[in-house]
């Protein structure tokens, strides 16, 4: 029996395909065998869209890719030491302890163990090494109208305008430093992480695997009735591969963002700003939990943020 004829029996196999959400049975292997064939990945002169190149330039910011990698990704081995304290580390986290209780906690564990326990400070620096995750300081406008990053990076003084008047703030005190400052956390740098889990880096492709299979089956099955479950089989998804040739690969991830203004304290007033990343290549049973939403920036106030795409 040739290739085609084995196609036919799986079709024959799949029965009614009127019922998009019934896609669990479909193996994702054929669905991406069927449609990965005529990709736009796999096509070599491929014209993109206009709007695309222009994102990706502005992505870009004319940055070159190098031959190789600049850091190494292979995870290294850890000592005893370096062990224990990371699972104490973990547990005191996860208890919400004190600074106090992780001191005297570890002072059990290393009469039990005989082994040192690193200290606070130390065992944070060494999950963060280890883990990729490393913040970094972004200046910013004193009264938070913008940040000094992209095309804004070497400006003095803040250039946002507001009903025809510009700001004008200074970004440096007399010593240089910059004025105010905010923590910013690469979303990259998570999502590396996430990758380097097995668990988590099978769930990343969870929006890959369903827009697979419904690639798939609306291909074979042209007159079937189209149902929506979940972004990966909706129609912006669509579009979006199909008419801007985007979420093409397996690892490429889409995401949501959310910002909102909150008020951190019941006897001041608060105009902190929050982005909010919500993972949508996730299963949405799990995507709006805590542990899987990423918080790249809070923009400090004391007013709203006023070119909120400085801060991105």
């Amino acid at each position: 029996m040739d290739s085609s004829d084995d196609l036919d029996k799986s079709l024959d196999d799949l029965g009614d395909l009127g019922d998009l959400d019934d896609l669990d049975d479909l193996d994702p292997a054929i669905a991406q065998e069927q449609v990965r064939s005529s990709s736009p990945e796999e096509t070599e002169h491929h014209e993109y869209p206009d709007e695309r190149y222009r994102l990706q330039e502005a992505l870009t910011d004319n940055y070159v890719c190098g031959p190789a990698p600049a850091w190494s990704s292979q995870p290294r081995d850890i000592t005893a030491t370096e062990r224990i304290s990371l699972e104490h580390y973990i547990a005191w986290t996860k208890s919400n302890g004190t600074e106090l209780a992780y001191r005297l906690h570890a002072d059990v564990l290393k009469k039990v163990t005989k082994i040192d326990i690193l200290s606070l400070h130390a065992v944070r620096s060494l999950s963060r090494k280890l883990s990729g995750l490393q913040p970094q300081l972004v200046d910013m406008c004193p009264q938070s109208c913008m940040a000094y990053t992209g095309d804004y990076s070497t400006e003095a003084s803040c250039c946002y305008e507001k009903d025809g008047v510009q700001c004008g703030e200074s970004r440096y005190n007399s010593q240089k430093k910059a004025r105010q400052q905010m923590l910013y956390v690469s979303c990259f740098d998570v999502l590396k992480a996430m990758y380097a889990n097995a668990e988590t880096s099978t769930l990343l492709r969870h929006r890959d695997t369903v827009l697979q299979k419904t690639l798939y089956l609306l291909d074979k099955g042209k007159d079937a009735i189209r149902t929506y479950s979940d972004f990966a089989d909706g129609t912006v998804q669509e579009y979006l591969y199909e008419e801007q040739k985007l979420l093409t690969g397996e690892r490429d991830v889409a995401f949501a963002l959310s910002t909102d203004g909150a008020q951190l304290t019941m006897k001041k007033q608060s105009s902190t700003w929050i982005a909010l990343l919500i993972i949508l290549n996730l299963p949405p049973e799990i995507r709006y939990k805590t542990n899987n939403t990423i918080v790249p920036f809070i923009i400090p106030g004391p007013n709203n943020p006023g070119n909120l795409e400085s801060f991105m």
